[in-house]
């Protein structure tokens, strides 16, 4: 027995989460993408990982010793879906691992935003961007960046991508 699955736009779109989970689980993959399953819940790392984007990204827009702005821009996205009673159930991925995670990076990473700048193109600065890349005649693959910089000294141009998962910036202060 069969049944169709009805295609879906979203398919075409291939980007590094997707291809990363694909090869983590191919059943996941499935389920998730394909077939749009979900938790009637938010995903915690989805939403915690997007609230430190938007602190990450006012750290760059700001300096890095805008330590409550950044905390308030984490707070802006997180506190729609986590309430504080919540947090020691998450522990580190919470409010109280964000606030040590900017400290830190404004302690140790200091002279990132002396020696470097985000790029602006059109009066926008170049953070939180997403695009395509053609791979071949039909193809194409979707990515997001973090930011486009610009180093000081030779006006080469990076990336930089912040990662909410490696644990380098988000410990347990308890």
């Amino acid at each position: 027995m069969t049944f169709p699955i009805p295609s879906h736009p979203s398919w075409d779109i291939k980007d590094s989460s997707k291809l990363d989970d694909f090869l983590r689980c191919p059943r996941y993959y499935f389920y998730h993408y394909m077939l749009g399953w979900r938790l009637d819940i938010p995903e915690h790392d989805l939403v915690f990982g997007d609230a430190f984007h938007h602190a990450r990204e006012h750290q760059l827009l700001f300096g890095y010793d805008d330590i409550p702005g950044a905390y308030q821009a984490f707070l802006n996205v997180y506190r729609k879906e986590f309430d504080p009673e919540s947090d020691s159930l998450y522990a580190p991925k919470n409010p109280t691992g964000i606030m040590h995670s900017l400290m830190q990076f404004a302690s140790e990473r200091s002279r990132d935003l002396i020696d470097n700048e985000v790029v602006e193109l059109d009066g926008k600065k170049m953070t939180e961007i997403a695009g395509t890349v053609p791979i071949d005649e039909k193809r194409v693959l979707h990515y997001r960046m973090d930011s486009i910089m610009r180093r000081r000294e030779d006006g080469m141009i990076f990336s930089w991508d912040h990662k909410t998962t490696s644990g380098k910036w988000i410990h347990d202060t308890r």
